[in-house]
């Protein structure tokens, strides 16, 4: 019985909608009764980034599995949940399985993390960006790092990237055995600031107002 194994946790950055639908989305597309953890970073006293809520939220699961998931992305796969439990319980050397850009040695934005609980807290492996020799290691790409380090190559599934069916939107998707999995999309919380303010006019040249464009199509396909 698979049922309240997966723990889902996503760090929301003034992006309320975007948590909404990644919400939704794993209410319709989930089998196994995941629970859902959002850490609002811009409702807590301190902010402790994005890999530092992340750290916080694993410490607090029960679950034998979570799935971490960048909050502006969302769940396209019916039983993604199942499909991915029993392809850890079938290949028990499986530790870790991500949807990011980049190769398996130089993975890029890791937007879906899904791993064992204790491998990640017996490990003491946190998810926080770090500065290692001049390098910036984004958010869970050092942890994927530790990972690799600790169980070998073997123990990563990489999770393909595909464009979206999705049209004049920004961001692309992911596949789980072949099928549509998740979308993501590429700057969905980034433009703002500690308080909500909008802190850039564009992001590797694209203007806020073609993004907000861009997300009302995507809103607008998705309801």
């Amino acid at each position: 019985m698979l049922k309240n194994k997966v723990t889902c946790i996503s760090i929301n950055w003034w992006g309320d909608d975007w948590a909404d639908l990644l919400l939704d989305s794993l209410i319709k597309f989930s089998r196994t009764n995941p629970i859902p953890l959002i850490h609002d970073n811009h409702k807590w006293n301190e902010n402790l980034g994005h890999g530092g809520g992340l750290d916080l939220m694993v410490q607090m699961v029960e679950t034998e599995y979570v799935a971490v998931f960048d909050v502006d992305a969302h769940v396209l796969l019916d039983g993604w949940d199942e499909l991915l439990i029993n392809k850890f319980i079938e290949n028990k050397n499986l530790k870790l399985a991500v949807a990011s850009d980049g190769g398996l040695l130089k993975p890029i934005r890791p937007l879906v993390m899904f791993f064992r609980t204790k491998d990640i807290t017996d490990n003491a492996i946190s998810f926080k960006a770090v500065n290692h020799d001049g390098v910036k290691f984004d958010v869970g790409i050092h942890a994927y790092f530790k990972m690799l380090s600790i169980f070998g190559d073997k123990s990563i599934l990489k999770l393909p990237g595909i464009k979206t069916e999705y049209t004049d939107v920004l961001g692309n998707e992911y596949t789980l055995d072949g099928k549509r999995f998740v979308y993501h999309n590429w700057y969905g919380t980034r433009w703002f600031g500690k308080n909500g303010e909008r802190k850039h006019e564009q992001i590797d040249g694209v203007k806020f107002e073609d993004f907000a464009k861009k997300k009302i199509n995507l809103f607008n396909q998705v309801n």
